[in-house]
């Protein structure tokens, strides 16, 4: 890694070995889960980000029809 510094790579390397994961457990959070998702998906093409947007909104609006009283009646 041309341009990092030790104490920046030591620092990454706790986090995603130490910290995170210990918070994951602490906390009950899915961080670690999440930190991998975004890694992959910064690569991702255009059209497979939009599909997921999509995907992603639909569950939204889903939820929202079918919890509150406002919007199942606005739909």
């Amino acid at each position: 890694m041309e341009g990092t510094s030790l104490a920046e790579r030591s620092w990454g390397w706790m986090l995603d070995h130490a910290v995170l994961p210990a918070g994951d457990l602490v906390f009950g959070q899915r961080m670690i889960s999440r930190l991998r998702f975004l890694q992959s998906a910064q690569w991702w093409a255009a059209d497979r980000l939009h599909a997921e947007r999509d995907r992603l909104l639909q569950s939204v609006i889903d939820t929202a029809y079918r919890e509150v009283p406002f919007y199942r009646e606005l739909m």
